[in-house]
């Protein structure tokens, strides 16, 4: 199977996490109530070159497995670039992120409400990714 990547669109998608993380843990919108969940400061990463650099790579990884996914379900699926990203990004989600999530966090005993704002941002985040994926790929 050959698979057709954007690698513009990829690095854009990249890029965008942390214009996503930046606004959805500002004091403002939802930082201030994270913080008072989990007791730390979004902002105040213990060691921040290791935050933002596994931060970066982790969304690159996220942003090449979106593209490659959208090129499957486009094709697949029949459908055109943007409904493939956007459909790959909310079954990746549901799938993989909010449902490991959430076992981590079962597990880990943390508060529900902690996963709720954790897995929205990660939705947000991919739908943004999804649609930058989907306009350019």
């Amino acid at each position: 199977m050959n698979i057709s990547l954007d690698w513009l669109a990829i690095g854009l998608a990249t890029l965008s996490t942390m214009v996503v993380g930046t606004i959805w843990y500002r004091p403002a919108v939802f930082g201030r109530r994270w913080q008072a969940l989990t007791g730390k400061d979004p902002n105040a990463p213990a060691n921040k070159g290791l935050a933002y650099g596994g931060s970066f790579l982790a969304s690159a990884v996220t942003a090449v497995v979106l593209a490659a996914a959208t090129d499957v379900a486009g094709r697949d699926l029949d459908l055109e670039p943007l409904p493939a990203a956007l459909l790959a990004a909310a079954a990746l989600w549901l799938g993989f992120t909010a449902a490991r999530m959430l076992v981590h966090d079962l597990f880990a005993s943390r508060d529900l409400r902690i996963w709720l704002l954790d897995t929205c941002y990660e939705l947000a985040t991919v739908l943004v990714m999804a649609v930058i994926i989907g306009l350019l790929g």
